[in-house]
């Protein structure tokens, strides 16, 4: 049952990676999702050509106390 919880979190965290990527990726961007295995891990690559994180809000991603909002490229919260 463990294997299953694990396999099922680490589908949530593609999804809302590729969520966070396509909000703040232009219509004319690109999105690339890749997939590398060996004997015990399979690791999985999400990357975009969006428009980033402004520097004064990367400590905020790490500290559970904040909470942050930002309007996606075509203006979406």
């Amino acid at each position: 049952m463990y294997g299953m919880a694990r396999i099922c979190i680490g589908i949530l965290g593609i999804r809302q990676k590729n969520s966070y990527a396509i909000k703040f990726t232009k219509n004319d961007g690109a999105i690339n999702n890749k997939a590398a295995q060996n004997i015990e891990n399979v690791t999985i690559l999400v990357s975009d050509n969006g428009v980033g994180i402004q520097p004064e809000n990367i400590p905020k991603l790490f500290d559970i106390s904040q909470v942050l909002t930002t309007t996606g490229t075509a203006e979406e919260t």
